[in-house]
């Protein structure tokens, strides 16, 4: 759970600034909602489980993916950047 909170921020970052400065309010309140909505998910996680062990092991596998997300999802952005930047010398030439 330390390992996925610990990227919320930088997330939270991330995804706004996928988007304009004029749609990052209510790209914020729908990743507001995901958040809610996981941690909802986690409390019937823990109420289902009762274990405390194998609760633990459930949370640091799903911790698991979101790294491997997190490197996929920069690898992307990185590629979008690319081919903006791209396009902006295309359009001032």
């Amino acid at each position: 759970m330390v390992c996925c909170q610990g990227m919320a921020v930088p997330s939270f970052v991330m995804a706004c600034e996928l988007f304009a400065a004029k749609y990052r309010t209510f790209a914020g309140i729908i990743i507001g909602n995901f958040w809610a909505v996981a941690m909802c998910v986690f409390a019937l996680f823990a109420y289902l489980v009762q274990n405390w062990v194998q609760l633990q092991l459930i949370i640091s596998l799903l911790g698991v993916l979101t790294i491997l997300l997190y490197w996929y999802n920069a690898r992307y952005i990185r590629l979008q950047f690319t081919i903006s930047c791209r396009h902006l010398k295309n359009a001032i030439t």
